[in-house]
C-alpha cells in the first residue's frame, strides 16, 4: 500500500475486507477498522509531524460512507454460535466489537445512527433491540453533542415507541428498555445536561 495514493489504499482496503463471512475474520475485520479513521485522520493529540496529511484526512472522509457501510452490513448482528462450535466467537464478542468499528469516527455519525435506529423498534427480536439500544449509546459516547445533535429527535421518536410497546423476551423487556431509556436521557449528547430536549 505503501506507493498507492490515500484514496488508492482506501480502495483496496474496502474491497479486500466488503463481504466477508467467517465471524473469527469479521472480529478481525472490526477490530481493524477501529483504526482505520486514527492511521487516516491522526488523534487530537497527535504532534504536528507525525500527523497524517490533508490528503490522507481528505480521503477518509471521501470514502467514510463505504468505510461505514463495510462494517454495518453485519449489524444488527443475527450470529449465534451452533452447539458444540469449534469457532469459539459469541454473540456478544461480535456485537462488541462491532459497536467500536461503528462508532470508530464522527464522521460516521450521518450514516450510523439512523441505521442504528432502524432497529430501535418494538417489532424486531428482543435481542435486536437490545443491541441497538447498547449501539445507540455508543454512538453518543463516541459521537460527541455536536455530531449527534441532528438526530436527537428521531432518537426521542424510536425510545418512545420502545417504551409504549416494550419488548417483551430474556433479552430485553419492559424493565430493560425502561432502563436503557434513562440510560440515555441522561447522556451528555442528549439535551444538554442529563434531560432530553423538549416537545
Amino acid at each position: 500500500l505503501g506507493s498507492q495514493s490515500p484514496q488508492e489504499q482506501l480502495e483496496q482496503l474496502i474491497a479486500s475486507c466488503d463481504g466477508e463471512k467467517d465471524p473469527r475474520n469479521v472480529l478481525l475485520v472490526c477490530e481493524l477498522w477501529k483504526h482505520v479513521p486514527l492511521a487516516f485522520c491522526g488523534s487530537a493529540g497527535a504532534r504536528a509531524e507525525s500527523a497524517p496529511s490533508q490528503q490522507h484526512k481528505d480521503a477518509f472522509k471521501n470514502a467514510a460512507e463505504e468505510l461505514y457501510d463495510v462494517v454495518a452490513a453485519y449489524f444488527p448482528v443475527s450470529f449465534r454460535p451452533p452447539p458444540g462450535d469449534a469457532i469459539k466467537v459469541t454473540h456478544d464478542e461480535l456485537a462488541s466489537t462491532l459497536r467500536d468499528a461503528m462508532c470508530a469516527s464522527p464522521t460516521y455519525a450521518p450514516y450510523a445512527v439512523p441505521h442504528v435506529l432502524e432497529s430501535v423498534d418494538s417489532e424486531k427480536a428482543p435481542l435486536v433491540v437490545a443491541d441497538a439500544l447498547a449501539s445507540l449509546a455508543a454512538c453518543g459516547a463516541a459521537f460527541g453533542k455536536a455530531a449527534m445533535k441532528p438526530h436527537v429527535p428521531a432518537v426521542w421518536s424510536a425510545l418512545r415507541q420502545v417504551l409504549l410497546r416494550p419488548p417483551a423476551g430474556s433479552d430485553l423487556d419492559a424493565e430493560g428498555a425502561a432502563k436503557w431509556a434513562t440510560r440515555l436521557f441522561a447522556a451528555n449528547w442528549s439535551g444538554g445536561d442529563g434531560g432530553a430536549p423538549d416537545g
